[in-house]
C-alpha cells in the first residue's frame, strides 16, 4: 500500500492498549515500538495483563481511559475488543484519534470456552463473537499478523484499511550464526509450555530414543519454559543431558536459542491453532537451527518455501518423528543445506527490517 507523503504526519503520539499480552510482548515493544520511536513518534504502551485476576473489565477500562487521557494520543492500537471499547469511549470525551484493532489472537479461542457446557458454550462464543465485530466496525483500520486470523475482517470490512506485519524478526537482536562443525555433538531444543496438549512429552520421548539409537553420538535437550510446579526430567542415558531454563525476558532468549542445532515442537493442534503461525519458528531460523515441527496450516501458508529448511510431522506417528529427526543427525549435508537455507530466507524475506517501512507509514497515515 503506497501512502502521498502530504498524508504522513511527521510526528504522531501512538498508544498500545495490551489487556491480552504484557507491556513488553516481544511483537510489540521490541519490533512495533522501537520502529515507531525511530522514525519520531512518541509511544505509549498500556497493558492490564498482570490485572486479569484482579481487576473487572470495567476497572480495566477505566484504567486504560485514566492513560489514554493522559496521554492524548494520535493513534491507538488495541489487541482486543475490550481495548477497542476502552479507547472508543475515551475519544468521544477527548477528542478524535484513529483506532487501530491488531489482530493477533483468535476470538473467541477454544480457551475462553474451555470446561464449559454445550449450552454455554454456544451462548459465550455467540457473544464474544458478536463483540469482535462489534470491535472491528468501531475500528479505523486493522493490523494482521497471520493470512487465516485476517479473512472474517477482510471480507466484513472490505473498505478499511489494513496492513500484514508477520511475526518476522529484527535481526539486530541475534548473534552471528556459527556453522556446526561437531557433528557428534547434537543440542535439541523446546521451548513453551510444559504440557502434554503442546508436545513436551512428545519431545522427551523422541529425544530419548534418538539418544538410544545413537550411543557414539552425545546429546543434550535445553528446555525454556515454565519451570513452577513441573517434575523436572533426569535423564537414564549416559548420551543424554538436560538443561531446564525458566522463562526469561525477550533479550536474553534470544541469546539462549542461540546454541540450539534442533528445536522440537510436537504439540497437537485444535482447528484454531492448526491456522496459526508460530513466532518462534523464524527466531530458529535466524540462529542456524533446523525445526522439527507439528504439521500446521498457518505455516504452509505462511511459509510456503518451509521444506528447504525445516520438516513437518504428524506429531501422533512418533515413528516418523523420530526418522525426520534421525536424518538431520546422520546426514551432515542435508542438516547444513538445510541450515544455510533458512538463515537464507531470513535474512532475504522473513525479517523486521523488510515490512516495518510500511507498518510505520500505516500508523502515521493521516486521513485527507
Amino acid at each position: 500500500m503506497k501512502y502521498s507523503s502530504k498524508n504522513i504526519k511527521q510526528q504522531k503520539k501512538v498508544a498500545f492498549v495490551q489487556t491480552t499480552h504484557l507491556a513488553t510482548d516481544e511483537r510489540v515493544y521490541f519490533h512495533q515500538r522501537e520502529a515507531l520511536i525511530a522514525a519520531g513518534c512518541e509511544v505509549l504502551v498500556v497493558s492490564t495483563y498482570l490485572d486479569t485476576t484482579q481487576m473487572s473489565n470495567n476497572e480495566k477500562m477505566k484504567k486504560i481511559g485514566e492513560e489514554l487521557t493522559l496521554f492524548s494520543p494520535d493513534v491507538v492500537i488495541c489487541d482486543t475488543p475490550l481495548a477497542v471499547f476502552a479507547a472508543k469511549k475515551v475519544r468521544s470525551s477527548i477528542g478524535s484519534y484513529r483506532i487501530i484493532y491488531d489482530i493477533t489472537e483468535w476470538y473467541p479461542s477454544d480457551q475462553h470456552l474451555r470446561g464449559l457446557s454445550l449450552l454455554k458454550k454456544w451462548v459465550k462464543a455467540s457473544l464474544l463473537y458478536a463483540a469482535n465485530l462489534y470491535a472491528g466496525l468501531f475500528s479505523d483500520g486493522f493490523v494482521f499478523g497471520e493470512y487465516y486470523k485476517s479473512l472474517r475482517f477482510r471480507r466484513l470490512f472490505f473498505w478499511k484499511r489494513h496492513i500484514f506485519t508477520t511475526y518476522y524478526p529484527d535481526l539486530s537482536y541475534f548473534s552471528q550464526v556459527q556453522t556446526k562443525t561437531d557433528f557428534s555433538a547434537w543440542k535439541f531444543l523446546y521451548s513453551g509450555v510444559l504440557s502434554e496438549r503442546k508436545g513436551y512429552g512428545r519431545v522427551l520421548s523422541a529425544v530419548k530414543q534418538i539418544a538410544q539409537r545413537h550411543p557414539e553420538k552425545s546429546f543434550v535437550l535445553k528446555v525454556i519454559g515454565n519451570l513452577k510446579d513441573v517434575s523436572l526430567e533426569e535423564s537414564a542415558l549416559p548420551n543424554l543431558k538436560y538443561e531446564f531454563l525458566d522463562y526469561m525476558p525477550f533479550r536474553s532468549f534470544c541469546e539462549a536459542i542461540a546454541d540450539g542445532d534442533i528445536f522440537l515442537d510436537l504439540r497437537v493442534v485444535r482447528k484454531q491453532e492448526y491456522k496459526s503461525l508460530p513466532i518462534k519458528l523464524f527466531y530458529y531460523m535466524v540462529v542456524g537451527g533446523v525445526s522439527v515441527y507439528t504439521d500446521m496450516r498457518g505455516i504452509r501458508k505462511g511459509v510456503p518455501d518451509h521444506a528447504d529448511f525445516m520438516t513437518l510431522v504428524d506429531p501422533h506417528k512418533e515413528d516418523l518423528v523420530v526418522l525426520a529427526i534421525e536424518r538431520y543427525v546422520t546426514d551432515e549435508a542435508f542438516y547444513l543445506q538445510q541450515s544455510k537455507n533458512g538463515c537464507l530466507a531470513v535474512h532475504e524475506k522473513y525479517n523486521w527490517d523488510r515490512i516495518k517501512g510500511e507498518f510505520v507509514q500505516f500508523i502515521k497515515y493521516e486521513k485527507e
